[in-house]
């Protein structure tokens, strides 16, 4: 019976009305093939490749499952958006992603070396620690299910030596007991319940991580792996959120009881109570090692100068304080002492420039190919038209905004002592994405849903999530000082332009290390501000105050 339910017929065959069995499976037509049209399919089709079906069945079925042509256009999926997390063919391009060159790449360059890559091996490994610990974290709520027990039965047995004398009201304080105990039980019978389920998930990700490199394609497991990052990442949030909180404290049930009996007669009420008393613990659940899975980066990460250029002048001096890189690299600066925004080409030769006619300017974002948002440093928003050379639109803040990034359709800015706010492009609708005191002049960046966020005043960096929970707060005095800029790679690696300290830091995916990747030592006609991450050149524009422009390639 198991056997028929896993056969797989040849697709050509069924086409034909008959049935035969498939012995082959072949990753690109996503079909079985009996030994027949195996012989005919190998000689039309040279470039495709094949597995046997029973690897094909192996498969875990989330991977079997995966969507290998586009839903909407039934078109080869050719390139991976990391701002939207998703892969797309070339229609989709211009209608979803046409502000997304930055974070789009080509699939076929990404999957080629992807079995051999350390990712998958790591999310196994990642699928193991967290498998060990939801075990740990089950062995100790059924311990604590036990002590809880253990607790009951010594308290009753205390309270059988006088029920003889006050058996009518010593039942009222039994039950009393019953409730507190299940209580307390169906807490840890549901956390339990949580954890049982995701050990299973765990284990079953676990055992399909061989046949994933066995059998799946390049592309399924450069997508599988994208879907695994998402379980993990929750799985992972969960085993945090269990261990962070106070669901791990060690459950008794205590009955504050004077058992003499003389002392019950005259006064129940005040001896006999029953409560639960929590007591942090004290063991160990994560191991030392455990980390976030992310997408394979280079530990050593090595910056050159590629080129340098000086940015145009007028009679004032220069004050830029923002960059952005547009779809056709050309890169906009925006100017703090004007309301000036200037343009040049990638390679730093001088396009144009326009005065907005505005008070001033501080930082700038890409919205579409022609267009863009200027924070003013006071509490409005400029939407500039670079084609028309003209403001299109004003939004009023109220607040005195300063660092802006543009995503997923909204424009996420940094408020002076308030926080972080949204405004959505389609019915420019705001609201606070978080809550806090952030000082003048924070620069923002966004990443995987979670937003990053530079303080001069405390030289520190944060990253908050999309439910204002802050995930690290990077600082070190030693390394970083006076952060401005901020930008982001597309695995999640931050880099920040230290002004006071003159150098761009770069800071683990993690926040827990940060690396000086760029100085400039104490040149006083160079005070580093402005930062931009270009995935499609791999390299990193550094803009000085004063007015010059690096350009670093990063390996």
């Amino acid at each position: 019976m198991e056997a028929a339910s896993r056969m797989t017929l040849c697709g050509i065959c069924k086409q034909k009305r008959v049935c035969c069995s498939a012995v082959v499976w072949c990753t690109e037509c996503h079909n079985g093939l009996c030994a027949e049209c195996q012989n005919n399919h190998d000689v039309v089709m040279t470039n495709h490749s094949t597995i046997t079906v029973e690897g094909y069945l192996n498969l875990p079925p989330f991977i079997k499952s995966l969507p290998l042509v586009c839903k909407e256009h039934n078109k080869k999926l050719e390139k991976y958006c990391f701002d939207h997390n998703t892969p797309f063919c070339f229609l989709c391009n211009e209608k979803y992603h046409g502000c997304c060159a930055a974070a789009v790449v080509d699939l076929d360059t990404m999957i080629p070396n992807i079995k051999s890559s350390p990712a998958i091996e790591n999310m196994g490994i990642k699928l193991k620690e967290i498998l060990g610990i939801l075990q740990k974290l089950r062995l100790d709520r059924s311990e604590n299910l036990l002590k809880l027990e253990e607790n009951r039965i010594k308290i009753k047995n205390k309270i059988e030596l006088v029920r003889k004398n006050i058996n009518e009201e010593i039942d009222n304080y039994m039950q009393d007991v019953d409730l507190a105990l299940e209580k307390t039980k169906t807490e840890i019978d549901q956390l339990l319940g949580n954890i049982v389920k995701r050990e299973n998930q765990m284990l079953e990700l676990s055992e399909g991580i061989t046949e994933i490199k066995s059998n799946a394609t390049n592309l399924q497991i450069f997508l599988g792996t994208k879907q695994l990052e998402k379980t993990l990442d929750s799985a992972d949030n969960f085993v945090h959120s269990v261990i962070n909180s106070n669901s791990l404290d060690t459950i008794s049930i205590q009955s504050d009881t004077e058992l003499s009996l003389t002392s019950l007669i005259f006064d129940l009420n005040k001896y006999l109570t029953v409560s639960t008393n929590r007591q942090p613990t004290i063991k160990e659940f994560m191991p030392p090692n455990l980390k976030q899975v992310q997408a394979p980066i280079l530990k050593d990460t090595k910056v050159t100068l590629n080129h340098q250029f000086n940015i145009k002048r007028e009679s004032k001096n220069l004050a830029i304080s923002g960059l952005c890189v547009m779809n056709n690299n050309d890169i906009v600066f925006a100017d703090s002492n004007s309301d000036r925004l200037i343009i040049h080409d990638k390679n730093g030769s001088f396009k144009f420039e326009f005065y907005t006619e505005q008070e001033n300017s501080f930082d700038i974002t890409q919205l579409d190919d022609v267009t863009v948002a200027v924070t003013s440093g006071d509490d409005e928003i400029y939407i500039v038209d670079l084609s028309d050379k003209k403001v299109s639109k004003t939004l009023q803040t109220k607040d005195t905004c300063y660092g802006v990034q543009y995503s997923n359709g909204a424009m996420i800015f940094t408020v002076k002592e308030k926080g972080i706010r949204k405004i959505s492009m389609s019915d420019f609708k705001s609201k606070y994405i978080y809550k806090n005191n952030i000082s003048w002049g924070s620069y923002i960046t966004t990443f995987g849903g979670n937003v990053c966020f530079t303080n001069r005043e405390l030289h520190t960096v944060t990253l908050v999530d999309s439910a204002q929970n802050i995930i690290w707060s990077f600082s070190d005095k030693n390394v970083l000082q006076q952060p401005y800029g901020v930008t982001s790679d597309i695995h999640g690696n931050i880099y920040v332009a230290g002004y006071r300290s003159n150098n761009v830091v770069k800071i683990s995916h993690d926040g827990k290390s940060g690396v000086e990747v760029i100085n400039h030592g104490s040149n006083i006609d160079c005070h580093l501000r402005a930062i931009s991450y270009v995935e499609q050149r791999k390299s990193l524009l550094v803009t000085s105050e004063e007015g010059t422009v690096f350009v670093y390639d990063i390996k």
